[in-house]
């Protein structure tokens, strides 16, 4: 297994402030810096929170985020930011063909 954050096909790999771009506004404007990310409104459908209550951080290979008041599972949260990032809304037309270069498998 190879890590890549780039693929030709999508781009880049969604970051932290990919994440944080497409907040709703009320999340944007109570958002708190914290060591490694950002504290802010949960984006929960079922969830509306007066103090900021999910978390955002950016991982190794991957953001992280967090509902702490437990009320959101992960599931919904990432599904609420794969439904607004364009790296997630990439679907192949036909086939995609894979080939083999230099002994590793490649788009």
């Amino acid at each position: 297994f190879i890590y890549m954050s780039y693929n030709p096909l999508r781009g880049r790999k969604p970051q932290l402030d990919d994440f944080v771009s497409v907040l709703p506004v009320r999340s944007k404007k109570n958002l708190i810096s914290v060591k490694r990310g950002y504290l802010t409104h949960c984006v929960g459908q079922n969830h509306t929170d007066k103090n900021p209550s999910m978390g955002l951080m950016q991982g190794d290979n991957n953001v992280i985020v967090k509902c702490f008041a437990d009320k959101c599972s992960k599931e919904e949260l990432l599904q609420y930011f794969y439904d607004r990032l364009e790296y997630y809304k990439f679907k192949p037309k036909g086939k995609i063909k894979y080939f083999k270069r230099r002994g590793v498998n490649a788009w």
